[in-house]
Parts: structure tokens; C-alpha cells; sequence
């Protein structure tokens, strides 16, 4: 009797674990889709942005919050909710115009643990800290000429996360100033 009920026990314990390991497996699927997308915008990118009659330099440096996990075995369900939970970009931008008297302007900002909606393709990039929100759009490099719409973000992202395109190579900006109500739209690139 008790040799049954152990080994019954046994069974279970191995088909919920057979599950518990099916549904890591999963999740590391949904990370690894998800990881794609934060590794293929991260680098730095820079481009022009002109206000008025003024250009500044723009850059960003974008780093996901969580590397690749590159081990091979199993992790736990915890490890991995752990990962999906924290996966964000940090973001730091710099604005700078080299001034008349041969000085340089500048002024930057650091966003910390930003969430982009990878099946859209972009990410806000605001805190309260800074005087400037951003809206970074992955893009296509290519320079088109006015009036001609280039691949959507949407079609870019969804490359990136299938992985049929692993890095982006350019970004789609518009920046909002606290002070000011228009928009300021550019195109920054990837320069590592």
C-alpha cells in the first residue's frame, strides 16, 4: 500500500514538474521575442535637430536593464518572471550646439527603466526631471524624399521580434519641450 501511494506521488510530482518546466520553456520564448526587440535598439544613435533657426546635435544611448541569458540550463519560473517583469531601457540623451564664442552647449537627461510597446515599435522617453519628452519610433535608414512613407514601425518591430532583423539601425524622434506646445521632429542613426 504505501509502495503505491509513493510511487503515485512520484508521478505526480514528475507530471507537475513536466509542466512547471513546459511553462518555463514558454516564457523564455515570450522573454526571448521580447529581448530581441531591446537588444536590437540598444547602441547609440545621433542626428540633427534644428529649432528655429538653430541646429543641435543630438545622441542617445539606449541599454536594456537586463542582458541575455545565456546559460543552458532550465531556469526557474521566478528567474525568468524576474526578467520579464524588469526588461526596460535606460535612455540617455544629450543635446548640444557649438555656441558663437566657440563654447559648447550642452544638456542631457537619463531615463531610467523606460517600457517601449515593442509591437508598435516606439518608446516614450519622459520623467519629470527633464525638460524634454521624446518619442524614439524605430525607423527605416533610409533618407526618403518628402511625401514618400517609408516601412511602418510596426512592420520594423515585428521584424526585430521575429528575428528577421536584428538591429535597428535608425529612430524616428519627436521631442516635446515643457515650455513650448509644438513638436520638434528628426531622425537619428546609429553610429554603434
Amino acid at each position: 500500500g504505501d509502495d503505491r501511494l509513493k510511487e503515485k506521488a512520484a508521478i505526480e510530482a514528475g507530471a507537475d514538474q513536466a509542466k512547471t518546466d513546459q511553462k518555463v520553456v514558454e516564457m523564455e520564448a515570450r522573454l526571448t521575442r521580447q529581448q530581441r526587440f531591446f537588444h536590437g535598439i540598444s547602441g547609440t544613435f545621433a542626428g540633427k535637430m534644428k529649432i528655429d533657426s538653430s541646429v543641435f546635435n543630438v545622441t542617445f544611448s539606449i541599454v536594456p536593464t537586463i542582458p541575455i541569458y545565456d546559460g543552458t540550463r532550465i531556469r526557474t519560473i521566478e528567474e525568468v518572471t524576474y526578467d520579464l517583469t524588469n526588461l526596460a531601457l535606460n535612455i540617455d540623451s544629450s543635446i548640444s550646439k557649438k555656441m558663437g564664442d566657440g563654447s559648447d552647449l550642452t544638456m542631457g537627461c537619463v531615463f531610467t527603466d523606460m517600457r517601449p510597446k515593442i509591437d508598435s515599435g516606439f518608446v516614450l522617453a519622459t520623467t519629470s526631471a527633464c525638460a524634454q519628452s521624446w518619442t524614439l519610433s524605430v525607423s527605416n535608414p533610409e533618407r526618403l524624399p518628402p511625401g514618400k512613407v517609408g516601412e511602418s514601425s510596426e512592420n520594423i518591430a515585428r521584424k526585430v521580434l521575429d528575428g528577421q532583423l536584428e538591429q535597428i539601425d535608425a529612430i524616428d524622434v519627436q521631442m516635446r519641450a515643457i515650455h513650448k506646445s509644438s513638436v520638434t521632429s528628426f531622425k537619428v542613426f546609429r553610429v554603434n
